[in-house]
């Protein structure tokens, strides 16, 4: 949706703009992968999910990853929507420089841009649940 120019059609209610360069639904879908990477952490490993133990390390540790916590969905938010809002933004900025054949090149790069963002979205997910609910090898 975000490839079409209907950023430039004014409505009474806002804009028809690709749903992911609005910040509020990428952080949104962040915390629900926040959610259920904890939720699946501590069903797989009940509270040893936060502590590790009560030595200076693990309590350094422990806090490195209580920081982590907060820091993966942000960064996920921020990732995808910057992208997305970015490219639409340059494909604006190109219809208006010139709306003939110059920005047609740059909508199917965005496209390519936009599957790369869905896929590195869903393997980072992947990857922290899976991080949730591995057991760790002593």
């Amino acid at each position: 949706m975000g490839q079409l120019p209907l950023r430039m059609i004014e409505l009474k209610s806002g804009e028809m703009a690709s749903p992911t360069n609005d910040i509020n639904l990428t952080a949104g879908l962040a915390v629900i992968v926040l959610i259920y990477y904890v939720a699946a952490g501590i069903m797989k490993k009940k509270f040893k999910f936060f502590l590790h133990g009560f030595s200076l390390v693990a309590i350094i540790s422990a806090l490195v990853e209580i920081l982590e916590l907060f820091t993966r969905p942000l960064t996920l938010a921020l990732r995808l929507f910057g992208n997305i809002l970015a490219g639409e933004i340059l494909i604006t900025a190109l219809l208006g420089i010139c709306a003939w054949g110059l920005p047609l090149p740059m909508m199917f790069f965005e496209i390519l841009v936009a599957c790369v963002q869905a896929l590195v979205f869903t393997m980072l997910t992947t990857v922290y649940i899976a991080s949730a609910v591995n057991e760790e090898e002593h």
